[in-house]
């Protein structure tokens, strides 16, 4: 009976011809090999074309100061909720490899192409290690279908290809999740030891890896609260990734506790007020965001399906895989309610990532190799079109061009005025020689949070740079103060008394 029952058990999830070992195997090294590929390509390709992003700039303004010191500080009051461990890898790699966009954009998207391998990896350890009947090979594959739907998803293709910490912080959560999986069943504290510095490490590059770090502590939590899970983890280890979990809160809570300061009085001072509280089915937009309205119906169906099939017989790992993608969700929504509007895309990319899991494992559920396939390039042709439809057309912000003219364009001993206010200073700066940096000044505008509008007062200044997706009465009261169009560029204006 035990042999019927592991047979139906393996039937369950694999085709109803199984193919040798070996070719089963090299399939899942073959989708993995063109993951890669494909991966590596779409991130490097004309990395630097784009002109620089306001949130990049920020990023170039903490890491290009000169000590080490002030990297951290000017890190934390530019963009607060982080303790700065990016803005100083930055500052290394820029010593290193120069200030160039491309250049910086490499560090992203090198870290972003390990993060396909790392995928991969998680899954199938989150397989083999929940479920003692789990194939390995049904494993690989699932894990090999998750790289390749991560490698060719816009969403992440373009943060690794963003000189930001929000792609270096997926990666260093991704090596945590392998280390930490692997602590459940391998006994040996390197596995523990790991887990925690990547935790640190993670959470170091920017606080929103809590979320996904609260999604272990529940999924540990669940493991001690219901009697069906204890009896079926008897040869898992609840303590060593609890220990990891708290090795590193016992490091991470102190240090930030210690300068919380910054990201209170950044919450105090407005710095979130630019989010907009979105309905309680948000996560759901957030989904289709990440995937494009195409993709996100049929890797839906297969999450559902993936669930569905293994729910009895790989409980533990869809469970996690659940915890994964609903807890970052839960507090996000939670501190939007309770606190202040928190609904950003790149806030839980954790559970972006788990909700491509879920649509791998249900390719890899799927019994019947013709529909496998022919669903797997379905899926990975219309993430492709997705990103063929946002790259057809530059979408970048002519920064460079604006600030070279406008720059020409003022009268010798005035200033140019640039709205809105804020970070784009910090572009600016970088696309104007040192010498002429303080040609440019913030224009005196506020924002008001109650009813989302912006307030203009006419300055001194002769010439002005005005980024285009302001809202519409905020650009007429500058049309007031400066009627003259000198130039327009793609997304920027620049305008002249």
């Amino acid at each position: 009976m035990a042999v019927e029952r592991d047979a139906a058990t393996s039937a369950s999830i694999l085709p109803d011809r199984a193919p040798p070992a070996v070719s089963s195997r090299g399939l899942a090294i073959g989708i993995l090999v063109i993951a890669l590929l494909l991966g590596a390509g779409l991130r490097f390709d004309r990395l630097g074309s784009d002109e620089m992003t306001r949130g990049e700039a920020a990023a170039w303004t903490a890491a290009s100061t000169p000590t080490i010191a002030k990297v951290f500080a000017s890190g934390r009051r530019i963009d607060p909720g982080k303790l700065g461990l990016y803005d100083v890898s930055l500052h290394g790699w820029i010593a290193i490899f120069g200030d160039r966009v491309g250049p910086m954009r490499a560090l992203s998207a090198i870290l972003g192409t390990l993060s396909i391998v790392l995928v991969f990896a998680s899954v199938r350890e989150i397989i083999r290690s929940f479920d003692a009947d789990a194939d390995p090979l049904t494993a690989e594959i699932a894990g090999a279908f998750a790289a390749l739907l991560f490698a060719c998803n816009l969403q992440f293709i373009t943060w690794d290809r963003t000189a930001r910490m929000y792609g270096p912080m997926l990666t260093a959560m991704l090596a945590q999740l392998c280390f930490f999986i692997r602590a459940h069943r391998q006994p040996g504290i390197l596995n523990c030891a790991a887990a925690a510095i990547f935790t640190i490490l993670a959470i170091a590059i920017n606080y929103t890896a809590l979320f996904f770090f609260a999604a272990e502590g529940v999924w540990l939590a669940g493991l001690l609260t219901f009697a069906s899970a204890r009896a079926a983890t008897d040869k898992l280890s609840f303590a060593r990734p609890a220990l990891a979990l708290v090795a590193a809160a016992m490091i991470v809570v102190p240090l930030a506790a210690a300068t919380s300061g910054v990201e209170v009085g950044a919450l105090h001072g407005g710095a979130l007020e630019w989010i907009q509280r979105q309905p309680p089915w948000w996560p759901l937009r957030a989904l289709n965001v990440l995937t494009g309205n195409a993709a996100f119906w049929p890797m839906l169906a297969l999450a559902i399906y993936g669930i569905a099939r293994q729910r009895s017989h790989r409980r533990l790992a869809i469970g996690f895989i659940l915890c994964w993608l609903v807890t970052p969700f839960a507090i996000d929504l939670l501190v939007s309610y309770a606190v202040t509007p928190f609904m950003i895309e790149r806030y839980v990319l954790a559970s972006l990532v788990a909700f491509l899991v879920l649509a791998a494992v249900g390719l890899a559920s799927i019994r019947w190799n013709l529909a496998r396939w022919a669903l797997a390039i379905l899926v990975v042709a219309q993430s492709l079109a997705h990103i063929h439809h946002h790259w057809r057309a530059p979408a970048d912000i002519q920064w460079r061009e604006a600030v070279q003219f406008a720059a020409a364009a003022v009268p010798v001993g005035q200033k140019i005025a640039v709205m809105p206010p804020g970070e784009p200073l910090y572009v600016i700066d970088y696309y104007l020689p040192p010498q002429q940096r303080d040609l440019v000044v913030s224009s005196d505008a506020t924002f008001d949070s109650a009813d989302r509008t912006w307030t203009f007062r006419c300055g001194r200044e002769p010439v002005a740079i005005v980024q285009l997706e302001l809202q519409r009465d905020f650009l007429n009261s500058i049309a007031s103060c400066y009627p003259r169009t000198l130039r327009k560029f793609r997304q920027i204006e620049v305008l002249a008394r």
